[in-house]
């Protein structure tokens, strides 16, 4: 085997793989779970806030708000849990199970009209699948979001916070407030010119139920222990 043939050579076990993760029905949640891997990238880098359509699970008003879908994750213990964490896990156990799927259906079926309505029932399965099985992944932690840790966001004011979002304005912002434990990620809103970026330090100074934010302001270690100090 020459030089150039052995770079060429790509194992079967490869070339499979490929086109079990691109090829239908697998490739359709190979795009979605790339979707869903980009937000958390800009989540992380402070882009994006991890509440990005600004509503959780709550099975108090599923009905009337919720709908149909909400009521469904609220009945399988997801209360309370940001929608983007529910979705990012439906989309993960998804790709898998399709994955799973699809290569069974490779071994067992070959190419043609049969295999093609197997895949969209493969499809169709492992979307329902993981819904259980991200009922079951979510529910121990559901309490992370509802559980103490949310009931203290009232005592809040008055305390600093850290920005973690790139900006904060009237529309947008997150903050981590250290309680000591793990940390405690508030949604944190600032009139516009703020200067607030990824790590300042923020003064919490009020509750907007209306957006379910605390309003901040710039904090400056040095300015406000002259103005506690006084004349």
């Amino acid at each position: 085997m020459t030089l150039g043939r052995v770079a060429a050579y790509r194992p079967p076990i490869m070339d499979s793989l490929i086109s079990t993760l691109f090829g239908f029905p697998t490739g359709i949640m190979t795009i979605l779970l790339g979707v869903v891997l980009l937000y958390w990238l800009l989540v992380i880098l402070g882009a994006l806030d991890i509440d990005l359509f600004d509503f959780g699970v709550d099975t108090s008003d599923a009905g009337d708000s919720g709908g149909m879908g909400m009521g469904l994750f609220s009945a399988l213990g997801m209360a309370g849990v940001p929608v983007t964490v529910i979705v990012s896990l439906l989309v993960l156990w998804s790709w898998l199970l399709t994955a799973l799927g699809s290569e069974v259906l490779n071994f067992l079926v070959a190419q043609g009209l049969v295999r093609t309505l197997l895949a969209v029932l493969v499809l169709l399965l492992s979307a329902a699948v993981a819904v259980t099985l991200s009922a079951l992944t979510l529910r121990p932690l559901a309490r992370l979001f509802t559980g103490p840790e949310a009931r203290r966001r009232s005592s809040l004011i008055g305390q600093v916070c850290t920005v973690m979002t790139l900006r904060v304005d009237t529309g947008f912002g997150q903050a981590q407030f250290d309680d000591g434990g793990a940390g405690l990620l508030v949604q944190v809103r600032a009139q516009e010119g703020n200067g607030l970026g990824k790590g300042s330090k923020a003064l919490i100074v009020s509750r907007d139920e209306s957006v379910q934010a605390y309003w901040v302001r710039p904090y400056d270690d040095t300015a406000e222990a002259l103005l506690s100090a006084g004349p």
